[in-house]
């Protein structure tokens, strides 16, 4: 439990640096949130989730990773893991149990209003449960 809450006081004290930083020259905060860990709330209210203005909000996590490529951004960037930064780096997949494709198929099928049966032929029941339980809670 300690753990969380470190990750959580960490991510709320980069962005206190941020908003610091910010201020002082007069600048914006923009958020980095996509609409892939928004909807499932893979963010910190007062951490990640603080910020001016949401550029990026409107889209899923793989639809970014087309944007990236087709802006010509370097394979190291767009192919690296996502991770918060906070306990030894593990990536956003392992918490999910599933890639950020199918996450983002089964989001879009839920918005959708496709049926539980229709879901689990995009992930198994245990992921479509998992997620459906991540999209009730508060951030």
């Amino acid at each position: 439990m300690i753990i969380l809450h470190f990750q959580d006081t960490k991510v709320k004290l980069r962005m206190v640096y941020l908003y610091f930083y910010a201020k002082q020259h007069n600048y914006a905060v923009i958020g980095t949130s996509d609409k892939s860990e928004y909807s499932i709330g893979l963010y910190i209210k007062y951490g990640d989730g603080a910020n001016d203005i949401q550029i990026l909000r409107h889209l899923y996590k793989t639809q970014l990773k087309q944007l990236a490529r087709y802006m010509g951004l370097p394979p190291e960037i767009i192919n690296k893991p996502h991770s918060g930064d906070l306990y030894a780096n593990a990536p956003h997949t392992d918490k999910l149990g599933m890639s950020y494709e199918e996450l983002d198929m089964l989001l879009l099928a839920m918005d959708k209003g496709y049926s539980d049966e229709k879901l689990v032929e995009i992930v198994p029941k245990k992921g479509v449960d998992g997620i459906k339980q991540l999209k009730k809670l508060p951030p």
